[in-house]
């Protein structure tokens, strides 16, 4: 990401499949060459950003552990499918991973949404409740609504 710069939002999105090491307690992603990036490798590639605004979305059973990346700096926010000791569900109908469908496609595209923790939210209670799924989230600083955009809040300070 040699391009990006303290002012740029940056926004990892991935959807596939991940796993949990329990023995060392490590969350990662499963590439499609069976490769696996641990949250190592993403607190690595995060140190190396110099965004101050970085979004990371992880659609993939047994991920949770990468809630790391969302509390080692105010200036991240990470959505999780799952936590480390649960999978996900995919669903034809949907076209997508369920947690997809609603955080990405009916939170924020189709619903306007703004705020990730707003999209988060949304996507939590359909998951948990009609999937029986366990989504997770981190944000590096709770006090402040983190977007992918700059938003005018007229003056405000803050978002609601």
């Amino acid at each position: 990401m040699s391009r990006e710069d303290g002012d740029d939002y940056v926004a990892i999105i991935y959807a596939g499949h991940g796993y949990y090491d329990a023995e060392n307690c490590v969350s990662g992603i499963v590439l499609s060459d069976n490769t696996c990036l641990t949250q190592e490798y993403f607190l690595e590639f995060d140190n190396s950003l110099d965004s101050n605004h970085v979004f990371y979305f992880f659609d993939a059973c047994y991920i949770g552990k990468m809630r790391v990346l969302g509390e080692e700096k105010p200036t991240r926010y990470v959505a999780m499918a799952s936590d480390e000791y649960h999978s996900t569900v995919e669903s034809p109908e949907l076209g997508h991973g369920v947690f997809t469908y609603y955080f990405l496609i009916d939170g924020i595209i189709e619903g306007g949404l703004v705020y990730m923790e707003d999209a988060f939210n949304h996507a939590f209670w359909l998951c948990k409740e009609n999937h029986n799924m366990f989504p997770i989230d981190a944000d590096g600083d709770s006090s402040n609504n983190f977007a992918l955009y700059e938003v005018d809040t007229g003056g405000g300070g803050g978002g609601g």
